[in-house]
């Protein structure tokens, strides 16, 4: 270090640079999984293959593969999962961005450590989900998106190395675990605790979000269980059960992120199509 530095300054800057590093393997992740997403509804939409199943025995009259619910099914999955991860990345970015804009203020820190807890979700979670978003791509294409005439392969092949490299996803799980949510004497995550808990109160009061509210809702309680379940591991020095679910937890904090985010955005989308002009619900 150079002399007269701040002590500590080297690693300051060290972190600085994973955490960019860890933020753009999420964005590489979402461009794969989303390019792979719109090519296999591409050829899905013309891609002949058999009778719809509604059809009588003699009609064998063949119908694009997007007529299939199979099909149908695994297009709709990989587009909520591309969608959702989208979502994940924009709110977790916006907070760095607000940082910024109140640097020098108790709230600009706040927001800057908040913008931490979410980069092992941003690049573990949506590096798993490019992984899964891929390969129902292939499966889409069937065998010929094993092959090389399709982009599909190179798509799965390319998705692969992303939970590896900047620090693999397991290293995300205990770095949220271990650090993460313990980080102020448990600040950051009670905070994304109260976030959930203010949607799941908004989403309440609009007669057509009910049932979506009090899933939510149900979601944050078994999160909040786990929570309990991992301070009674750590006080009882049970580490191993810790490091053991360390990445099912990411995977299910990731998801329950990412479900608040899609039902304030279906909010949003209702507010339009109604033609009312809102703010909507701010993020975090």
């Amino acid at each position: 270090a150079k002399e007269g530095a701040e002590p500590g300054a080297g690693m300051s800057k060290m972190f600085l640079m994973m955490n960019a590093a860890r933020v753009a393997v999420g964005v590489q992740a979402l461009g794969v999984a989303s390019t792979a997403y719109l090519n296999a509804l591409e050829y899905a939409r013309t891609r002949l293959q058999g009778a719809h199943i509604t059809r009588g025995r003699g009609d064998q009259g063949a119908v694009p593969i997007i007529q299939h619910a199979d099909v149908r099914r695994m297009l709709l999955e990989m587009k909520a999962v591309v969608e959702g991860c989208r979502a994940l990345i924009y709110d977790t970015v916006s907070l760095l961005d607000r940082s910024r804009t109140q640097r020098g203020t108790d709230e600009g820190k706040a927001l800057e450590e908040y913008f931490g807890l979410f980069i092992p979700l941003v690049k573990a979670h949506v590096s798993d989900m490019a992984v899964h978003v891929t390969s129902l791509a292939l499966q889409v294409y069937g065998g010929a998106g094993y092959t090389g005439d399709y982009p599909a392969e190179q798509y799965y092949r390319d998705a692969r190395i992303f939970p590896i490299y900047e620090g693999t996803n397991g290293i995300q799980a205990l770095d949220l675990v271990g650090r993460k949510l313990g980080q102020d004497q448990g600040a950051l995550v009670q905070r994304f605790g109260k976030d959930l808990h203010a949607t799941v109160k908004a989403l309440a009061a609009r007669p057509t979000f009910e049932v979506d509210a009090a899933l939510l809702g149900q979601g944050l309680e078994r999160f909040n269980a786990l929570l309990g379940q991992f301070l009674q591991w750590g006080l009882k020095g049970g580490m191993e059960q810790v490091a053991l679910s360390a990445v099912p937890f990411l995977d299910a904090m990731s998801t329950l992120a990412i479900a608040r985010l899609l039902l304030e955005g279906a909010g949003l989308a209702e507010d339009a199509l109604s033609g009312v002009v809102a703010q909507g619900p701010e993020c975090h």
